[in-house]
């Protein structure tokens, strides 16, 4: 039995050894509310509600903790010179302002932006509930060949249930910013932060007190905020690919192995190197082309990026749920990239009367503009990693539904093959899968997602970016 064990724990442990190395990488997104990120020189009114104006405090404490590149993202207006004027204008301290004035106080104080809100509620319930419990009272008697008497199976039970208790804790409060040239409400939005603890009578362990409960909700609350109106920071998490289908040479794949070691070692900046050099003894390798792809992606090359991962794509003629998810990552990264540069204020502002989403719209190619550009398979391995060729299919297609009493509207897939999913996400069901050159009807949209109708009948979810509309 021991060497049972043991060997399952080597086995266990060598898989772990040889897994692909996952690759952790933190990109900069933008706020949520584009207006709000850009409204940076900001003044914080007393909010409305119990502990409203000790909770303004907080909420100024959280847009000054706002670092982008070690420099304060927000500039917040000293406090006492914000009491002085609210006094010297005969204003409440105690509650929430109105529009007009929080304008005027604004204005006086040379703020760009006024925040205030309401406190709508900071409390907790406790509910009763029972948990089931089971103790052995008697056990089988059972004797080895050599008459010696062990333990075997329980034979009789004690099932009983003992009283818990369940807390829930919740903080909610409802931010307004004011812009000041305006007067308009530029963002508000109903916060909720939850927390939830329990405990039994024979747990040995007490619940966490209301405060404490309380406390933590209201901290979530306060991140949600945060996210709202200020970029902040991701993490993800990358697996990198470890097949060496497609490597013909056996010296690309000594360093597509030495590779993966420098990975799994946290030192990505070698391994890329090393899939760079690869990559040119094998050029037509989907891991190589991915792996590259992901290189990109972190150094924050997302163009370049996105490039790779079609390329991998082609290169592999499969549906794969890895590179399927780094297309819609990376493209989804690069449609945020404008409205990120802006509340950065690397570029001016765009047309304050077009949507965010249609800023970011990129023109699409003719054609004719598409035949100028180099094709990918016309550049040498090095030369399609330095170049940053738009690949054919990366102009966004505005997705049109089918109108009733008119022909249904059919769609091409653009990628080599994709999968047919239940529903609108990468991780749910597959229940087809596409070539390039099929064609859909498309019934809907929600997001990046167009529901489809295939030829067979079959309905399901198929990512906007594969398809475009047939001629």
């Amino acid at each position: 039995m021991n060497r049972i064990i043991l060997s399952a724990l080597l086995i266990a442990i060598s898989l772990f050894a040889c897994a692909a190395p996952a690759v952790k990488t933190t990109s900069l997104i933008p706020a949520k509310f584009h207006e709000a990120a850009m409204l940076k020189e900001i003044a914080v009114l007393p909010f409305d509600g119990m502990g409203g104006k000790e909770f303004a405090a907080e909420i100024e404490a959280t847009l000054a903790s706002v670092n982008i590149d070690d420099k304060q993202y927000f500039t917040l207006i000293d406090r006492t010179k914000l009491e002085k004027i609210l006094n010297e204008q005969a204003l409440s301290q105690t509650g929430a302002i109105d529009e007009t004035t929080a304008a005027k106080v604004g204005k006086l104080v040379g703020a760009k932006g006024i925040y205030t809100g309401v406190v709508k509620a900071g409390n907790a319930k406790d509910s009763p509930y029972r948990e089931n419990r089971e103790q052995c009272l008697q056990k089988e008697i059972k004797y080895d060949k050599k008459g010696n008497a062990y333990e075997g199976n329980c034979i009789r039970w004690n099932r009983y249930t003992v009283p818990c208790t369940k807390r829930d804790a919740a903080f909610a409060f409802t931010p307004k910013l004011i812009d000041v040239q305006t007067g308009r409400i530029v963002y508000s939005n109903n916060l909720v932060g939850a927390e939830t603890s329990s405990a039994c009578q024979d747990s040995g362990k007490p619940l966490m007190s209301e405060f404490q409960m309380i406390g933590m909700a209201k901290e979530k609350a306060k991140s949600t905020f945060k996210r709202d109106v200020a970029p902040n920071y991701v993490t993800i998490t990358v697996r990198i690919m470890d097949s060496k289908e497609g490597i013909t040479s056996k010296e690309a794949g000594q360093k597509f192995d030495l590779a993966l070691d420098f990975a799994r070692k946290n030192r990505l900046d070698r391994a890329c190197e090393l899939w760079g050099e690869a990559r040119i003894l094998s050029p037509d390798s989907a891991s190589l082309i991915y792996n590259l792809g992901v290189c990109a992606e972190v150094r924050g090359d997302l163009e370049s990026s996105l490039d790779l991962y079609k390329k991998a794509d082609r290169a592999l003629n499969k549906p794969d749920d890895r590179i399927t998810a780094a297309m819609v990552r990376v493209s989804e990264a690069i449609k945020k990239q404008k409205g990120l540069a802006e509340q950065l204020g690397t570029v001016s502002p765009a047309d304050p009367s077009k949507s965010i989403d249609q800023q970011r719209i990129p023109k699409a190619t003719t054609p004719k503009q598409e035949a100028a550009s180099p094709s990918p398979s016309m550049l040498s391995p090095k030369e399609a990693q330095a170049a940053v060729v738009p690949p054919p299919g990366q102009a966004k297609v505005e997705l049109k539904a089918a109108v009733p009493g008119k022909s249904p509207v059919t769609y091409l897939l653009t990628t080599s093959a994709c999968n047919v999913r239940s529903e609108p996400d990468v991780k749910s069901k597959v229940v087809s899968t596409l070539k390039k050159g099929d064609k859909v009807e498309k019934l809907d949209q929600i997001g990046n997602w167009c529901s489809v109708k295939l030829l067979s009948g079959q309905k399901g979810w198929i990512h906007k970016d594969l398809v475009k509309e047939a001629e």
